[in-house]
């Protein structure tokens, strides 16, 4: 290889990593940064978790202020804290309610990291579908924002050298929908006693 297609060769692979540190790009350099504590890694290993499930929408500025970003963030990163005191691993779900996927991409990088992110279709997206309008505890109001915390368990079914079959299920322990319900969580989680907390929200029984 000469030296001046080795050059534009490296210039090329630097403007990729700079571009996905950047977020211009869906890769997994997003979710190596993340600060929450991380899922199991063998796929075979069953995990049970507190899942915290962010719904929000980039034109919505209850969801996109500079205040309601801050809250937003402190919520997650709070609920980690108290799921780690308890014991409990964390997965956190973002959901945009954006017509435009990559609007909905950026808005919840302002709240970031994820572990699993849905964006695009506005109210018609997965997300959606299964968070608001679903069926039993789940089906709620089409507003935002809105935090759900569940507890969730996901596990892979094995059959011979593959999978044969993947389950999650989840039951919701709380939802707080719109901004005055995320103001009364936030300020809950300002309480610097981690098991009040707990109680207060119901989750300090979720490995029963």
């Amino acid at each position: 290889m000469s030296k001046k297609v080795g050059l534009i060769a490296y210039l090329v692979l630097l403007t990729f990593a700079c571009e996905s540190e950047n977020g211009k790009n869906f890769s997994t350099t997003d979710r190596s940064t993340s600060e929450h504590n991380e899922p199991p890694r063998n796929p075979l290993e069953p995990i049970e978790s507190l899942q915290v499930v962010y719904i929000g929408a980039s034109n919505c500025n209850h969801c996109s202020s500079d205040e309601a970003i801050e809250k937003i963030t402190f919520i997650k990163n709070r609920l980690n804290e108290v799921a780690d005191h308890l014991g409990y691993q964390t997965w956190f779900t973002g959901i945009a309610a954006d017509e435009d996927p990559v609007s909905g991409y950026e808005h919840l990088k302002e709240t970031w990291p994820y572990h699993e992110i849905n964006t695009g279709a506005y109210y018609y997206n997965w997300g959606h579908m299964e968070y608001i309008w679903g069926e039993g505890d789940f089906a709620g109001q089409g507003s935002v924002p809105q935090i759900l915390i569940n507890r969730s368990t996901y596990r892979i079914e094995p059959a011979g050298m593959g999978i044969g079959n993947a389950f999650r299920e989840e039951q919701l322990v709380k939802r707080y929908s719109g901004s005055q319900d995320l103001a009364l969580l936030y300020e809950k989680l300002m309480e610097d006693d981690f098991e009040k907390i707990a109680t207060q929200l119901g989750i300090n029984s979720l490995a029963d």
